[in-house]
């Protein structure tokens, strides 16, 4: 099974054509969509590693651990086929992921703040319908007692009435 952080070699699309400063394939490149969908999709998404001399800007991460010290492109996450999948080529160490993460996350304008009020607020979330749930069983229970007291005098009334 491929996995995150794993780097390959792609084939180069029969279909495809890149333009400007899309990058050509039949390089290495680096898996960067999660395992899950690594498993169930006929597709990967994938940042480019170059070898070339890069602008030292916040989404290019080093990357020492292809064949050679490489820059990730994280600025150009790509998806592919895994059909296109060639050479296994390595493995990125867990401190290159969390830059490429971070560097992915920069590009694309995520703010690691907005996933921790995310979570503040998905945590206050659960809490709320927690307590909602213990307040909802004790209504029921009320009203359990309730029905039954009618349903008491209900039936002493009928009784009276015989």
């Amino acid at each position: 099974m491929i996995k995150r952080g794993e780097i390959y070699y792609i084939e180069p699309s029969k279909t495809l054509q890149t333009t400007g400063s899309e990058q050509r394939p039949n390089r290495p490149w680096v898996i960067v969509s999660n395992d899950e969908n690594n498993e169930k999709s006929p597709t990967v998404e994938i940042v480019y590693l170059t070898t070339q001399p890069k602008n030292d800007i916040h989404t290019h991460v080093i990357v020492n651990s292809s064949a050679r010290q490489s820059t990730a492109l994280c600025e150009q996450i790509t998806t592919v086929a895994i059909e296109r999948i060639a050479d296994y080529m390595g493995q990125c160490t867990e401190e290159e992921m969390e830059k490429i993460e971070n560097a992915m996350m920069k590009s694309l304008g995520i703010k690691p703040n907005n996933i921790i009020e995310d979570e503040q607020q998905k945590k206050k979330f659960e809490k709320i319908k927690y307590e909602l749930e213990g307040q909802k069983e004790i209504y029921q229970d009320v009203l359990k007692l309730i029905i039954k007291m009618f349903t008491e005098e209900v039936e002493n009334g009928n009784e009276d009435n015989k």
